[in-house]
């Protein structure tokens, strides 16, 4: 059952991973890295982990849940009835296990909401980018499920056809409440390139300074480019370009991971917003498939360092010793 909620997650675009008890990660899953929704991946996690209950990399996914918690006292669901801001039932929701309520949002269109609580009333957490929740449909090791709730819209449906209400201001104003003021953004956020002596070894910081200087590049000429000007054309190719560097078997070690790569090209792509509808959902539709595509067709990458090639040239030409 919960391989199957899996794959219809991940066959609607869903970016999920397997958790175990205690509603954590599998036992060596990197499920900031590893979270997909190539259903052929899916297959080969569950067969793998076995029965685990799919969560959602909201961060992935674009999405912003408000988990209502009714336990210990607390009725996050009646609390957030006093603010007089009406959801119900505009967006997807789920029923927890313990009887609490999550609800799902778009991620607003000029910011991205983390892991917080702000100033919403005691029992209402928020989780989005950096966090996940349990799918509906995932069925604990315990027999509990986390359902759909009747009357409200079904979140794989909901999130083909781009129908996932964006949060609301009034709800965002109150999660950001106390928040301090980010700096502002100077350039393409990847780290400082700095190239590593040639040793003959694509260690972890020369593989890293390979991969760092086209996404710094392809970055900024994004960041350039205005909007509706073949922008997606270029984000996608530029993210096939990236994705099949990292999973090339020469740079395998490097230390850069999808969310290096998607905060740069989102930063890239916010420089000229859209005002298309749902430009959120374009932009992370765009960046999976050029993700997807590298990873199933990694690049060739650098040659072996020629100094190794030249030490065993060398070794080859020394005189034999029985000479």
């Amino acid at each position: 059952m919960n391989r199957d909620a899996a794959l219809r997650l991940a066959e609607h675009g869903l970016c999920v991973f397997p958790c175990k008890v205690g509603k954590t990660p599998a036992p060596g899953f990197k499920w900031t890295e590893w979270a997909t929704n190539d259903p052929s991946e899916v297959r080969a996690i569950w067969d793998h982990y076995g029965d685990c209950a799919p969560a959602i990399h909201l961060g992935r996914c674009g999405l912003v849940v408000l988990d209502f918690d009714k336990k210990g006292g607390k009725d996050g669901m009646t609390a957030f009835d006093t603010l007089g801001i009406d959801i119900a039932p505009q967006c997807p929701a789920a029923e927890t296990p313990s009887l609490g309520f999550h609800t799902y949002f778009r991620q607003p269109v000029d910011r991205t909401l983390g892991n917080r609580t702000g100033a919403l009333p005691a029992g209402i957490d928020v989780r989005g980018d950096g966090g996940y929740v349990l799918a509906p449909r995932a069925v604990l090791d315990t027999g509990e499920v986390y359902s759909d709730v009747p009357g409200w819209p079904e979140l794989c449906a909901a999130f083909f056809a781009d129908t996932i209400p964006t949060i609301l201001d009034p709800i965002v104003d109150l999660i950001e409440a106390g928040k301090e003021p980010e700096p502002e953004a100077v350039g393409c956020p990847v780290g400082a390139v700095t190239v590593a002596p040639c040793t003959g070894a694509w260690d972890t910081a020369r593989a890293d300074a390979y991969i760092e200087v086209p996404l710094k590049d392809r970055a900024d000429t994004l960041a350039g480019m205005p909007a509706e000007s073949g922008r997606n054309h270029y984000l996608n190719q530029s993210v096939f370009h990236i994705s099949g560097l990292i999973h090339c078997p020469t740079l395998a070690n490097t230390s850069i991971n999808m969310d290096e790569v998607w905060n740069a090209m989102s930063w890239g792509y916010a420089m000229h917003p859209s005002r298309k509808r749902n430009a959120a959902a374009r932009f992370r539709k765009t960046f999976m498939s050029g993700w997807n595509d590298g990873a199933r067709k990694p690049a060739r990458g650098p040659a072996p360092d020629p100094l190794d090639d030249i030490v065993i040239n060398l070794k080859r030409k020394e005189p034999s010793k029985a000479a």
